[in-house]
């Protein structure tokens, strides 16, 4: 009885909210569908191409050296301190008619996406200098691309309705059901590697 009730309830608010509430069912699963996107895209960041001698990708695949990785990493480390703020500033004082933060959802994803896919196919017959480079460089503004497009995804969830209440239950549903992704993915990882 009670999951008839539960069904019931959700499905009636599903174009309109619940009394007292300021967002619908629909933009809920709209927005917790959405974050499969930002939250996969940081766990390939974070799991594949991180810079250190324990990645698989950039250390054994480029022959790159445990001591320049520690390098690289040192250099992104600074530049990360340098772009947080720039990346704050920046979301702080966007005024669009998307509004504050959907323009980084509209027009960083495909670029994360793209730079993520070029850390995998940078050319093995490079110097190595030039795949040192190459990754430096693509690992920059991969971390600047990241950052503005999951930012602006977890930002948006803060603002989308004032009653805190309803706020925590679309942050815990938005988190569960965007980490479907890098759990499907990271079953998938192994298979797909067979290939």
């Amino acid at each position: 009885m009670q999951i008839k009730s539960l069904i019931s309830d959700f499905t009636s608010h599903w174009k309109s909210p619940a009394e007292g509430n300021f967002i619908s069912n629909k933009e809920v699963a709209s927005y917790s569908a959405g974050g499969i996107g930002p939250y996969t895209i940081n766990a390939l960041f974070g799991q594949y191409v991180v810079l250190a001698s324990t990645c698989f990708l950039i250390g054994s695949a480029y022959g790159i050296k445990p001591m320049d990785l520690a390098f690289l990493s040192v250099l992104m480390g600074v530049l990360n301190l340098v772009k947080t703020p720039f990346v704050s500033m920046l979301l702080d004082n966007t005024k669009s008619s998307l509004g504050k933060f959907r323009p980084y959802l509209i027009y960083t994803g495909v670029p994360t996406v793209c730079l993520l896919t070029f850390m995998a196919f940078i050319p093995l017959d490079f110097s190595y200098r030039g795949k040192l480079l190459l990754i430096g460089a693509a690992y920059a503004l991969l971390m600047l691309f990241q950052s503005l497009f999951q930012t602006a995804y977890d930002s948006l969830g803060q603002v989308m309705t004032p009653n805190e209440k309803e706020r925590t239950s679309l942050l815990s549903v938005s988190a569960f059901v965007g980490n479907l992704g890098p759990s499907i993915l990271g079953a998938l990882i192994p298979i797909l590697a067979n290939f």
